[in-house]
């Protein structure tokens, strides 16, 4: 960045804190995050990120471990085509 570009966020953060909110109406303050609710959400999107790659990994896991078999016994793994669906299996 050049300098000119980092006068802007230098003088954002040198400005005055703005003052404390006080409602004209009289009611209390504004409601505060509930922490539960932040991890909660926090927790389930770290499920929703973390199980495709828990179930990739396991695939490839047994895809390894046909695949060592396979070669084991002198063939080699080979990906079939059929109205029943694709898969694996060892050709020799």
């Amino acid at each position: 960045m050049s300098p000119i570009e980092l006068i802007g966020p230098g003088l954002a953060f040198m400005a005055a804190l703005p003052p404390e909110w006080r409602d004209p109406y009289g009611r209390d303050a504004l409601p505060t995050v509930n922490l539960w609710v932040v991890g909660l959400v926090a927790w389930f999107a770290l499920l929703l990120a973390l199980t495709p790659l828990a179930l990739a990994l396991s695939a490839y896991r047994q895809q390894e471990a046909l695949r060592t078999s396979c070669a084991a016994s002198g063939g080699r793994l080979t990906h079939t085509f059929s109205d029943r669906g694709g898969g694996y299996h060892c050709s020799r």
